[in-house]
């Protein structure tokens, strides 16, 4: 488990004080541990959340054009079967299954493909493999970037 310990960069704030236990970050140490780790010019390895966000913000415009001049019941509807349905799923057997776990092999390479790009390419499945595999080793503990303790105070 050594090399789960260092995979992810620590936070500025720390995972956990000197007795080991759970630091909880302010909401204002949650920002500026979120935008620093946005900066490329700081350092290299951010580029791939830099441009995982990027991605998200050039989806702002689509999204305020749909709202503003596409907004039915019938489209809030396809919203939410896209999002909740086709994103739930995709997310469960595309990054959390295939990805992370290896749990499934595909026999034929256009079901794999057609599967991989379900959704929009958002997240990468670096960023998400990495940071599931220590979640399931430090789950609910220091270091477990999921951990539902951590959060605000």
């Amino acid at each position: 488990m050594p090399f789960l310990d260092d995979v992810l960069q620590r936070p500025s704030y720390g995972w956990q004080d000197a007795q080991g236990n759970l630091i909880k970050p302010t909401t204002i140490e949650i920002f500026r541990e979120f935008f620093s780790r946005l900066n490329v010019f700081k350092d290299r390895k951010n580029w791939l959340p830099f441009f995982s966000w990027l991605k998200v913000a050039c989806l702002i415009p689509f999204f305020l054009i749909f709202m503003f001049n596409f907004l039915s019941w019938w489209t809030i509807l396809a919203a939410f079967v896209y999002s909740m349905i086709i994103m739930g799923t995709h997310g469960t057997i595309w990054h959390h299954r295939y990805c992370t776990h290896g749990a499934y092999k595909f026999k034929n390479a256009f079901w794999r493909f057609f599967t991989q790009n379900l959704t929009i390419n958002v997240i990468p499945e670096e960023i998400y493999v990495i940071s599931h595999h220590v979640h399931h080793a430090k789950s609910d503990q220091p270091g477990d970037p999921y951990n539902a303790q951590a959060g605000t105070p």
